[in-house]
């Protein structure tokens, strides 16, 4: 399995408000060209047309997806609310597995779009990719980021690990630093370990 983008759930109403307008401005748009080609008495050629709505719609929605939702302006007018994790996170993770004793370094990469996300995990003999997730930002003391994960074990790791799932909940702290994701994880049968993740963004790619 490999990492790949998923889209993600959340509990903010922004994508549904935001596709209305969106549909309203390619409307406006397109109407706007119809009227300055027929001012200008431009004629179209036979195997081309003016962009329809719909195609205004596609790639005003493409450019927001994948780049202007992470403007902090939007941020800060309430437009956006869901949090931008792009970047790179390191930190420590402790395991049901010694006990919790001892830490064990990790680092995570968020790839983020406006619908979809890549969150890739590393570790010290294993590698993990997310699958079903989820950002919580609505009604919570902090925002939470959740998902199912797959784990591979690395070549020349130890023989008693095996591929297997499991679920992480990180709750999202932010501040002038940066973000800090801290939280807990459970494998699923055949592994049956739980612990906890305690990471901070070491390396971020934010919008203007």
């Amino acid at each position: 399995m490999s990492s790949r983008f998923y889209p993600y759930a959340t509990d903010s109403n922004e994508r549904e408000k935001l596709a209305y307008y969106f549909a309203v401005l390619s409307v406006i748009v397109a109407y706007c060209v119809y009227l300055i080609f027929d001012k200008l008495r431009v004629q179209i050629p036979w195997w081309t047309a003016l962009p329809s709505p719909m195609a205004i719609y596609l790639s005003v929605q493409w450019l927001f997806s994948n780049y202007l939702w992470r403007w902090t302006l939007l941020r800060r007018l309430g437009v956006v609310k869901i949090i931008d994790l792009n970047g790179v996170y390191l930190g420590d993770l402790w395991s049901s597995h010694d006990k919790h004793t001892e830490s064990h370094r990790c680092e995570f990469t968020v790839t983020q779009t406006w619908v979809n996300i890549a969150i890739r995990g590393r570790f010290a003999e294993s590698r993990s990719f997310n699958m079903v997730t989820g950002i919580s930002v609505e009604g919570t003391d902090a925002p939470r980021l959740t998902y199912e994960y797959f784990n591979e074990p690395a070549s020349g790791s130890v023989t008693s690990m095996g591929p297997h799932r499991g679920t992480i909940w990180f709750d999202i702290i932010q501040d002038e630093s940066g973000i800090q994701l801290d939280g807990e994880y459970y494998t699923g049968r055949g592994r049956g370990t739980t612990g906890s993740i305690r990471v901070h963004s070491a390396q971020t790619t934010k919008g203007t």
